[in-house]
């Protein structure tokens, strides 16, 4: 192989025909055919090394198209001849390495892929072989389908490389459309022996005797070249007469037994070159006319036309047609179907029609009512028998579709507008069945969908039919199914589809205003179903409903609708399936008119003033209304209301659920998207915003994070970037509360690891940066209050417990711990001062949520907080040095069980010395850095001497409080020494198990 790609392509003739010569028996023709086919593995490689060079690539196609066939002689030998004998024998060959595997098979899918697929060049051909590689390879095979003594074990074969040919086929990049449709057409149409005027008979099925003159064989009308048509212009066919008494009978037993012989040695020769029978006389051409297209229900006849109607498959998908070069096979493939009974063949057939009827063609009208009969008796028989074959089932339904689909197909009748009964039973047709074969329809749909496994072509099936605007009894009892389908079936994509179709046919197909209301009560039941994923199918199935029902039905049953939806939302515990309900509510607002909502804003606000779940209920339902009914809210003085509501609600937090304040406080920010702002509203109720910012500190998370959200959107609104006297003065219930809002949000940020939310820390340090020029500009405006000054002491107690607990070289950095209150404190040096005291605990969250605030702070009010740097650089310097200290004690007991210090101890120092960086570029000049660092750290130093002095005379002042730590130290050392040896057995057990 390697020698062939060395020298030009021309030569491979020349090569193959040497190994032919040389290598002719014995384990010799195994090796053969794995020469050749390791030769076409390596043109295939050098082909596809090729790339985009179509010349080259041409190039190497026609070489090979010239030596196509020795390649084809030495395939067929291996194939059918006494190599593959060998094989399938009992002896079977083991000790020939190169006899493994069907080589031929596979050789012939390489050739059909690199060859140039030009059928056309035998057009003028007048002898075999001819100028078409493509013929080269297929005629042989097909000349032996046609023989008259073809056994099933060859015809096996020949079906599995007609297979492999197709596959190579279409993978070869040469292959046009216009080559491949006229070869496909010029291959099948001797075989199907298709007649026109059979095709556009609607009594297709009904021979009649009479239209055709039969033959005898042998007798002196079968010698006629061409048969003559009788007076009424039928056809002569030429039957064989078969007389079981006289064949082969014998007058004696050794006579019998010579006959027996001979047909046993006839059968073992060979009849081939020498041997082959010579065909002479006046009959000699009349064995081959017989034996050139046999009948379609042949299984020689079936594996060329399945080889042809794959290809002519691949080719549709994969190749662009036009209408005048597909029309034609519409004739052809419905004569397959109707004519040959073979399950491959119509399977194929069908597949290519599933293609063909997608375009309006012309010739589909014709074969319409034929193709939908066919279809139909296919669908029934699939679904019938024991082995269902669901790929004939599916391309049947689409079929099927697809004639529906057709611009020839047309609704019997026009649905009116109004809601009749339908109840009575009604007999309709649709192109292009009777109102018989729709019953039978109607009925396999049912059954594919609650049994099969494909589901899809059936329901898309039930959406043309809908489309067509069809009316019988059957299909409302197959609408009735569809919806128990929709709520009760395990796939997902079933019970979408299915809601959707019924949905539509709800909508739009004609019924009594009783029969609607049934379906729609069982549509609200199913709302309520026992599991989560029925109840949410149902739930966008009613959604789906609303969204598509007139207005005037939408006002009907609204009420109704209301009432199940809310209550279901208030009792399901699925958070999915609420948020589905929550939708269904904002749809059925946007439907309604104002006089229906109106009505339902009533129901709402009489639960808002109960309590319990019904509040909450109504709550959701304000919110709904203001963002979905926004118009409403200017009737009258339905906003005032609500607001005056939640005012209440949030003031007496005590006694209300954290649900109702979380609702309450959405129903505010929903307010403020729909008007702009809340000022006003703010200004008009003093008490709706002293209740928003004790919000703040609530315990639980989510009504923080909502509270943290109205607080930072109004002051975005409220204050500029000028943060002018006469911005603030507009906003008097603001401006009186600016203390309490910085301190609300410091003590947000004030929570524990377990506890902190990221984006209430995000939206803490926003409002900061926002009070950040407000406390500079206006400091009168931030009062210290004694609220705040036990805050401060609070944060200070735990700042030093914690100490307690620290190494030596991590309590140096305490600030002051004076508890007296400096007077006259700036408003900015107090916020950094307590930012600092609460970035002294351990607490990794709550660390690097206020480093990002000082890294906030520097970034946008640099010279506001520069004065006060000291505070930010001395947790800073906290974290550093114990994070120092934590990785020298890590390093320390991993030479002992080779542990290593922990992620977030380096990211926490690594963010720390980040800040630090830019602190000092922050700073005016190095000098005013390093003084501020160096005060922090003489500041520790400090601290740290007079810690170790006051435990020295603690001695002399209690002795018993010293004693006691004394003996705290020591069981801290005893617990150390005790986790020490445990770490060190641990890792010499892992050493070992290494």
């Amino acid at each position: 192989a390697r020698l062939s790609m060395s020298v030009d392509v021309k030569y491979l003739a020349d090569i193959v025909r040497e190994l032919a010569v040389t290598l002719t028996e014995g384990y010799k023709l195994h090796v053969r055919s794995a020469a050749i086919h390791s030769i076409l593995l390596e043109l295939d490689k050098k082909y596809q090394g090729l790339g985009s060079d179509k010349d080259q690539q041409t190039k190497l196609s026609e070489g090979l198209d010239a030596s196509i066939m020795p390649f084809m002689d030495l395939i067929q030998q291996q194939i059918f001849g006494i190599e593959q004998e060998r094989k399938n024998s009992q002896n079977q060959v083991t000790y020939v390495k190169e006899a493994s595997g069907n080589k031929g098979v596979n050789s012939v899918e390489i050739l059909c892929k690199l060859v140039q697929f030009r059928p056309s060049k035998a057009q003028h051909a007048t002898d075999f072989p001819s100028d078409s590689a493509v013929h080269c390879i297929l005629t042989p095979l097909l000349e032996r389908l046609r023989e008259p003594d073809v056994d099933s074990g060859t015809i096996r074969k020949i079906q599995e490389v007609l297979s492999r040919a197709s596959i190579g086929f279409a993978r070869n990049q040469s292959i046009t459309a216009h080559e491949v449709l006229n070869f496909v057409y010029a291959t099948l149409r001797p075989y199907v022996g298709m007649r026109d005027e059979t095709v556009d008979s609607d009594d297709s099925d009904d021979d009649s005797d009479d239209d055709e003159e039969i033959h005898i064989s042998g007798s002196k009308r079968s010698r006629n070249k061409k048969s003559k048509k009788t007076e009424k212009g039928g056809k002569s066919t030429a039957v064989v007469e078969w007389r079981p008494s006289v064949l082969k009978t014998t007058d004696s037993t050794r006579a019998a037994f010579d006959l027996k012989k001979k047909d046993k040695a006839d059968l073992a020769r060979v009849q081939d070159g020498h041997s082959a029978p010579k065909m002479t006389g006046s009959g000699r051409h009349e064995p081959i006319q017989h034996s050139s297209v046999n009948s379609l229900e042949s299984p020689s006849s079936i594996a060329a036309v399945v080889f042809g109607l794959d290809l002519l498959n691949r080719s549709l998908k994969t190749l662009k047609t036009t209408p005048d070069m597909t029309d034609p096979y519409i004739p052809l493939l419905t004569t397959c179907v109707k004519k040959c009974r073979d399950n491959q063949v119509v399977l194929s057939s069908f597949k290519c029609l599933a293609i063909l009827l997608k375009y309006d063609l012309p010739s589909t009208k014709s074969c319409a009512k034929i193709l939908g009969t066919k279809s139909l008796e296919s669908l029934v028989v699939a679904q019938a028998s024991s082995k269902q074959n669901n790929d004939l089932v599916q391309v049947c339904f689409r079929n099927i579709a697809s004639l529906m689909s057709s611009a020839d197909a047309a609704p019997s009748k026009p649905l009116s507008s109004e809601r009749i009964d339908a109840d009575m039973a009604v007999e309709a047709s649709l192109f292009p069945f009777d109102s018989e074969q729709m019953k039978v329809l109607v009925l396999a749909i049912k059954r594919t969908i609650f049994e099969a496994d494909q589901h899809h072509p059936a329901l898309g099936l039930i959406k043309t039919i809908l489309a067509r605007q069809y009316l019988s009894s059957e299909l409302y009892d197959l609408m009735d199914d569809l919806l128990k389908v929709s709520v009760r079936s395990l796939k997902e994509s079933l019970r979408q589809n299915s809601g959707k179709l019924f949905a539509k046919f709800l909508v739009d197909y004609p019924m009594s205003s009783e029969k609607f209301e049934r379906y729609l009560k069982q549509l609200l039941s199913n709302v309520a179903y026992e599991f989560a994923e029925g109840r949410l199918s149902a739930i966008k199935l009613v959604d789906d409903v609303i969204s598509q029902l007139p207005n005037e039905l939408i006002d009907d049953h609204a009420n109704a609708m209301f009432l199940s939806l809310v209550l279901q939302m208030q009792n399901d515990k699925s958070k999915d399936c609420r948020q589905a309900l929550s939708s269904c509510l904002s749809n059925l607002f946007a439907r309604a008119s104002a006089a229906t909502t109106q009505g339902l804003v009533d129901y709402t606000k009489r639960w808002c003033d109960t309590s319990g779940q019904l509040r909450v209920a109504a709550l959701q339902l304000f919110g709904i209304l203001i963002e979905f009914r926004a118009d409403m809210l200017q009737r009258g003085d339905l906003q005032q209301e609500i607001v005056t509501r939640i005012a209440k609600i949030l003031d007496d937090s005590s006694t209300n659920s954290w649900e109702s304040m979380y609702f309450s406080l959405n129903c505010l920010e929903k307010l403020s998207v729909s008007r702009g702002s809340l000022h006003e509203l703010m200004n008009d109720n003093d008490d709706l915003w002293s209740a928003t910012l004790e919000c703040l500190a609530h315990q639980h998370p989510w009504v923080k994070l909502k509270s943290a959200r109205v607080v930072n959107g109004l002051l975005q609104d409220a204050v500029k970037a000028d943060a002018s006297k006469s911005t603030i003065t507009q906003h008097a219930v603001i401006s009186k509360t600016l203390p309490e809002i910085v301190r609300n949000v410091c003590f947000q940020l004030h929570a524990k690891d377990d506890e902190f939310v990221d984006e209430i820390a995000e939206l803490s340090i926003k409002t900061l940066c926002l009070m950040l020029p407000l406390m500079q500009s206006h400091p009168d405006l931030f009062v210290r209050t004694t609220t705040s000054v036990s805050a401060v002491k609070e944060i200070k107690n735990k700042s030093r417990n914690d100490d307690d607990d620290d190494n030596d070289d991590s309590n140096d950095n305490d600030p002051d711990d004076s508890d007296e209150e400096p007077k006259q404190m700036d408003p900015v040096e107090h916020l950094m001062r307590r930012l600092s005291m609460m970035a002294k605990l351990k607490m990794k969250k709550k660390r690097l949520a206020i480093f990002k605030c000082f890294a906030a702070f520097l970034a946008n009010h640099t010279t506001i907080v520069l004065p006060h740097v000291e505070y930010i650089i001395e947790p800073i310097h906290r974290v550093i040095v114990e994070s120092a200290n934590e990785i020298e004690n890590a390093a320390k007991a991993s030479k002992r069980n080779h542990q290593n210090v922990s992620v977030d101890v380096e990211s926490q120092s690594q963010f720390a010395q980040d800040l630090l960086r830019l602190v000092e570029d922050s700073c005016e000049s190095p000098q005013q850095f390093l003084d501020a660092y160096s005060a922090v750290k003489q500041r520790a130093r400090s601290k740290k001497e007079q810690r170790k002095i006051e435990q020295n005379s603690e001695v002399v002042r209690d002795p018993l409080l010293a004693t006691k730590r004394k003996r705290e130290k020591y069981e801290r050392e005893k617990k150390r020494r005790k986790r020490r040896v445990q770490e060190a057995k641990s890792g010499m057990r892992r050493r070992q198990h290494k």
